[in-house]
């Protein structure tokens, strides 16, 4: 018994590649709006490193920030924002004493360490996780790694 193969017309076939085209969108703009961070940018300048983090090429502040030691898993800096407000959305971190109340603005409620001076060691890979607005008016959070 020969089995005939079904023909579709190309009207069908179009039909049923946008409708998969229109999924696709969908999930990706659900992702943007209920799942993703903001866009963390990490850039090597000279011997230190530069954090941003924007929506499109606007900074809309951070709520909190959290740098993780890999050697320890110990969390070595932790800043929050004061209630109703958010902190400079970038920063530099330098190899050695690093002033978070200078990088980070009066914003920032500085958790972690309690004199707010900050000691990064060259050739570690740090964790630096943020929340922040992804750019829908959702805080989530973004993380990146980076070494001194």
């Amino acid at each position: 018994m020969k089995v005939r193969p079904v023909r579709t017309s190309p009207l069908i076939a179009i039909t049923r590649l946008a409708a998969g085209i229109i999924a696709l969108l969908a999930l990706l703009v659900a992702y943007l709006f209920f799942v993703a961070g903001p866009s963390l940018d990490v850039k090597r300048v000279g011997a230190a490193v530069h954090v941003e983090a924007r929506f499109l090429e606007y900074q809309l502040g951070l709520e909190r920030l959290q740098l993780i030691d890999p050697r320890s898993g110990s969390v070595i800096l932790s800043v929050s924002s004061v209630p109703g407000t958010t902190f400079e959305s970038e920063v530099t971190f330098a190899a050695g004493e690093n002033d978070i109340g200078t990088l980070l603005g009066p914003e920032a409620k500085i958790l972690v360490p309690s004199n707010g001076r900050l000691v990064l060691s060259r050739g570690v890979s740090y964790h630096l996780r943020v929340w922040g607005n992804n750019g829908f008016g959702r805080v989530r959070s973004s993380s990146a790694r980076f070494v001194l």
